[in-house]
């Protein structure tokens, strides 16, 4: 496609790309430019030489950044239409020069074209398909070896399972490697990243073969072909994870419990499945974000339940016992208990609820949190999100693990925050008229943007520092840039004295400075006043819901914030230390250093505790294969 993805190369440059487009429909046509930054598209309507840089040849241009495809009368329109409809001839190739001008944050580059009468709106165009394109790039010393095929899999209906492939990749020109998935020899639209997910597989896909050409400019390479099989979900749910914070209003503890596959709403949000080893239960409320397979919006279906109790204690351990909860295929889980201990962070909602979606976090461990939020927007002078915090005096160092956030919008912000008021409950008009925003530093990443699919556009896909400097004064960006790799996408926040200073990084990989912000030194503007001693710091989360263009797919989202902490846990991701297994007289032993182990029938799972397993932990293998893993 004319989607021009230049990638993390820095700020402040300019790029050239020529090629040929090949219309498949006769007639009068619109053409659409939309960029980050700046761009000026030429097209040669006679022929399939690259168009000269001139008044002649020059169609359209957008001066500035970041506008959607807009109709040739709207009143925004920079320029970002063709003047008259060009007359345009089903199968003609035609040559072009795109070239954009990148000054900071995102980089790439759009077009599309809409035939005279078509009434699709122009918000709602997709770029021009790759195959009516052909590039004009010297391929000489590119290179492209698939590393790891994809494998033969094996899923419970309705799980979810991930088919990927490794390549690596050459070309001295920088270009970004393509991909694209097969089902059964047919390509996959839009399955165009190294992975493919299939969010809930049906016993009719089983048998299913999935394969991946992996491309770089004019070279390609097809990788193997892998099956899936589905087997039938005769599982009942099992408890994933149980723990609590401090409720909204401060008065109750919210016990977080999620479950290792989707339940039903009514199973899981009815109170009498539920018992506490001490306390009274309030109220049960059901999350999911706003994954919807009817509709295709995609990414991963989240969901866990809030128990919101009275008479529990921060720092304390209990216990909690669920039956009656069913799974989407009618199995019903018996009674069992499940640990938890009370954390001490609180969570709030900045600003008013202006989307009116809902709320919440479901705390998963003392340390992890899936953050629900609705917030329609975190910039400005009006924030909205669903802040997760502790209150911190003096110097402190804080990091987090975001795991994965849903591809709500391309400027959704997920990550660590430290603020000087919580703003809960503050609405715009306190915020934006009166002056009242507070003032923050935040490190966050957003969705990643090639890769992203979700109802909002292709963003930044980065991460950024993010802050407000005064009081009810305006957001700025200073420091960002990398691109995350979820789930191990790393947020650090240092503060010394009245400097913050941030970091990222990903995996186990060395923490990169993107940037520090100091208030209150002597060169600064006056205005710039000194943070208190006291700040509110933790992990933060905003959908930025005003940035998806279609109403009716705003909702409720999650973030999954892990490893929230003083520091990053020695094995990088916060996973469990891996198994060992040998065999010994005829027997199974699998030690390991930290964590539960569980087992599963199946790769897909569900898992179960072993029950009374400690390592070492013998077995007789007489029952054919058996997974094994460990949860923390």
């Amino acid at each position: 496609m004319i989607v021009i993805d230049f990638g993390d190369y820095g700020d402040n440059y300019f790029i050239v790309v020529e090629g040929t487009v090949t219309p498949a429909d006769s007639g009068d046509t619109d053409m659409f430019l939309r960029s980050d930054d700046a761009s000026q598209f030429y097209i040669n309507l006679d022929g399939t030489a690259i168009p000269e840089v001139d008044d002649i040849n020059w169609e359209m241009a957008e001066d500035g950044c970041c506008n959607a495809f807009l109709e040739p009368d709207d009143p925004n329109m920079l320029f970002q239409t063709t003047f008259v409809p060009l007359s345009l001839s089903a199968g003609k190739e035609m040559g072009f020069s795109f070239a954009v001008k990148e000054g900071g944050g995102g980089d790439y580059g759009q077009v599309a074209w809409r035939l005279v009468g078509d009434s699709t709106p122009a918000a709602d165009l997709l770029p021009i398909a790759g195959a009516a394109l052909k590039g004009m790039v010297d391929p000489t010393g590119t290179t492209v070896e698939i590393t790891q095929q994809p494998q033969d899999l094996t899923a419970v209906e309705g799980g979810m399972v991930t088919f990927q492939v490794v390549a690596n990749t050459f070309s001295p020109y920088d270009a970004n490697t393509g991909y694209q998935w097969y089902l059964n020899g047919d390509p996959i639209e839009g399955e165009n990243a190294a992975s493919l997910v299939i969010s809930s597989a049906e016993l009719s896909q089983s048998g299913d073969k999935y394969k991946c050409g992996v491309s770089l400019l004019t070279i390609s390479e097809m990788s193997a072909e892998a099956t899936l099989t589905v087997v039938p979900d005769t599982f009942p749910p099992v408890i994933e994870s149980a723990s609590a914070l401090a409720s909204e209003s401060g008065t109750t503890m919210d016990v977080g419990v999620t479950f290792d596959e989707v339940v039903t709403e009514t199973s899981a949000s009815a109170a009498g499945n539920y018992s506490l080893s001490a306390g009274t239960i309030e109220s049960v409320t059901y999350f999911q974000n706003n994954w919807d397979s009817a509709s295709g919006t995609p990414g991963m279906r989240v969901q866990g339940v809030v128990i919101t109790a009275s008479g529990l204690s921060v720092g304390e351990s209990y216990s909690v016992t669920v039956s009656g909860v069913e799974d989407l295929k009618g199995n019903v889980m018996e009674s069992t208990t499940k640990a938890f201990k009370v954390g001490g962070m609180k969570w709030g909602a900045v600003g008013a609820d202006e989307q009116g979606a809902g709320r919440g976090v479901v705390a998963v461990a003392e340390n992890g949190f899936d953050i629900y939020a609705d917030g329609v927007g975190e910039w400005g002078t009006y924030d909205e999100a669903t802040f997760v915090y502790e209150e911190i005096t003096g110097d402190f160092e804080r990091v987090l693990r975001v795991e994965f956030q849903d591809n709500s919008s391309q400027w959704a912000r997920a990550g660590l925050i430290a603020r000087d008021v919580t703003n809960f409950g503050v609405d715009r008009t306190a915020q934006t008229d009166d002056g009242e925003a507070g003032r923050y530093q935040k490190v966050h990443v957003n969705p990643v943007g090639p890769t992203m699919t979700g109802p909002g556009t292709n963003g930044n896909g980065s991460w950024e520092g993010n802050r407000r400097l005064d009081t009810g004064a305006a957001t700025t960006t200073a420091g960002g840039g990398g691109t995350p790799e979820y789930p191990d996408a790393w947020c650090r926040m240092v503060r010394e004295g009245q400097t913050i200073t941030i970091f990222s990084a990903n995996g186990d990989g060395e923490w990169i400075e993107l940037g520090s912000t100091t208030w209150g030194e002597p060169d600064a503007a006056s205005a710039i006043e000194e943070l208190p001693d006291t700040l509110y710091v933790g992990p933060e989360f905003s959908p930025e819901n005003v940035n998806i263009t279609n109403e009716g797919d705003r909702g409720i989202w999650v973030a999954k914030i892990r490893d929230y902490g003083e520091m990053r846990p020695d094995n990088g991701g916060g996973t469990p230390e891996g198994l060992s297994i040998s065999l010994e007289g005829g027997e199974v032993v699998i030690t390991w250093t930290s964590g539960v182990l569980q087992s599963s029938m199946v790769v897909t799972g569900p898992y179960e505790d072993v029950a009374g397993a400690t390592s070492p932990y013998a077995t007789t293998p007489d029952q054919g294969e058996t997974y094994f893993r460990l949860r923390q």
